[in-house]
């Protein structure tokens, strides 16, 4: 047999058991996208005013990113491509409890879009005129709708931090609650269901 006969033949079979076994970071990397779906889902709502939309919006990908996960188990388990297979289903135990452990500790769209924007919050404190302790409300917008709880936001600068009295306060049929961003900053959310 010629070498350009071997090289034909050896075109033509199939890849050995086991091809392309290796980690892959491509399981991990969707999930982490939908993640960041939900975790951003709040300020979407808020910023473009979804209401129901934002269902669908983050739905449709989950679903997708689903249905790829379970191909990717179902199809490695039967090529026996074992770190491949690993690698897709470690994807959702890294991410998921990663996305809860961030969400428990205050780490949330909330709390990255303050500290995004603190400098200007504490210009604007800095530059406020009158007598001690100082009060500055900003409006953060809104969500829900006419068949949904209504959701309004408030940030609340107060050196007193007699704001913080308010939480479960019940007022015109809505509940509000109180968290503390630290240095006098609150976020103070209206709840009307």
């Amino acid at each position: 047999m010629s070498n350009s006969d071997a090289r034909a033949t050896a075109v033509n079979q199939p890849p050995p058991r086991g091809w392309r076994n290796f980690f892959s970071p491509f399981h991990i990397g969707l999930q982490l996208l939908v993640a960041a779906l939900f975790y951003s889902a709040n300020e979407l709502d808020r910023i473009f005013n979804l209401w129901f939309a934002l269902v669908p919006i983050i739905g449709i990908p989950a679903i997708i990113v689903g249905i790829i996960w379970i191909v990717g188990i179902i199809k490695n388990m039967a090529l026996g491509r074992w770190l491949k297979l690993a690698s897709v289903a470690i994807a959702p135990l890294l991410v998921w409890p990663l996305l809860v452990l961030l969400l428990r500790t205050g780490f949330d769209s909330h709390w990255v879009r303050f500290q995004f924007n603190k400098p200007n919050y504490e210009q604007t404190v800095r530059s406020l005129e009158g007598t001690h302790p100082m009060y500055h409300s900003w409006n953060w917008g809104s969500t829900g709708g006419a068949a949904a709880a209504n959701i309004f936001y408030s940030l609340v600068y107060d050196e007193s931090d007699r704001v913080t009295q308010r939480e479960g306060e019940k007022s015109e049929g809505g509940i509000t609650s109180v968290r503390t961003f630290g240095d006098h900053f609150y976020l103070v959310t209206l709840l009307y269901q």
